[in-house]
């Protein structure tokens, strides 16, 4: 009978690991729960090989793993189904293994009586202060199914835009990577060699030419000094002062400039209207979609 290697944790918020027999994953599972733990991962014992280690860089949780927890969570919610049982059907079920690890968690902490959106502001890595005040507003309202199918729609939202800008700019950013290719290419080999020629025929060489053999020079001569340039722009840009000038400068770029613009404009105008729609006060609302921005 196959063996699995389990990772859990028992409704006190205790984390167990070892290892289950069973003939499948479900009757694995299901053996798990009924002792009373919460399945966080589940793996055949001779698949942890080398893909199998945690690579946290490949467990990214993205718009489209919270949407779709956040509709499952609305459905069963919507069907009857308790919150502490919602979140264990939920947390077997999701395939983000970052996203399993918090949701059991979380899990743990709402079967100790603790809220969801407070236990969820202790993985705010993963979950918005905009997504956690919506919730903390469902659970007053006593609308958290509704709550929960907003924060699907407006995540499935955000990542159509996410891709439809993305896919504006793609094209923008292929011309101007193929552009500095060739510039590089032409001062690099072809001026060069036309150097050459005319050296070797003795004729004048016209201004504008001696220009763009200055440049060659100085581009084969000089070359670690743009690199050296990006460097410290890269740096200057990741303090505030340089977030800021980079962020105005981008809002000024010709036509990339009305795309970031609308983009940000969309994102405000939406989640400020789901936060006043959802009874979050106007103050609070503004300065959690400052952080959305």
């Amino acid at each position: 009978m196959p063996t699995f290697l389990y990772q859990a944790k028992t409704k006190q918020g205790v984390a167990q690991q070892g290892r289950v027999e069973a003939p499948n994953v479900s009757v694995a599972t299901e053996t798990l729960q009924n002792n009373g733990l919460i399945v966080v991962d589940l793996q055949l014992e001779k698949s942890l090989a080398f893909y199998a280690r945690n690579l946290s860089f490949l467990d990214k949780v993205g718009h489209k793993d919270i949407a779709v927890f956040s509709r499952q969570f609305s459905s069963l919610i919507s069907a009857g189904v308790p919150i502490t049982t919602t979140l264990e059907i939920l947390t077997t079920q999701i395939r983000n293994k970052r996203l399993r690890t918090a949701m059991a968690d979380v899990s743990s902490s709402v079967s100790s009586g603790t809220s969801l959106s407070a236990a969820m502001t202790e993985h705010s890595d993963i979950f918005s202060q905009f997504y956690i005040q919506l919730v903390k507003t469902g659970e007053i309202s006593g609308n958290l199914d509704k709550t929960m199918l907003f924060l699907a729609e407006h995540t499935e939202r955000s990542y159509k835009t996410y891709h439809k800008v993305k896919g504006a700019l793609t094209y923008p950013i292929f011309v101007i990577v193929l552009f500095i290719v060739i510039f590089l290419g032409m001062f690099l080999f072809i001026v060069p060699n036309f150097v050459g020629i005319l050296t070797e025929q003795g004729a004048d060489i016209p201004f504008l030419t001696q220009v763009m053999i200055t440049i060659s020079d100085l581009i084969k001569g000089y070359w670690f000094v743009p690199l050296v340039a990006l460097g410290i722009g890269l740096r200057f840009i990741f303090t505030p002062q340089g977030r800021s000038f980079w962020d105005r400068a981008q809002l000024t770029i010709p036509v990339l400039g009305r795309i970031f613009i609308y983009s940000n404009v969309f994102r405000f105008a939406e989640s400020f209207f789901i936060l006043v729609r959802g009874g979050v006060p106007l103050v609070e609302s503004l300065s959690i979609t400052e952080k959305i921005v």
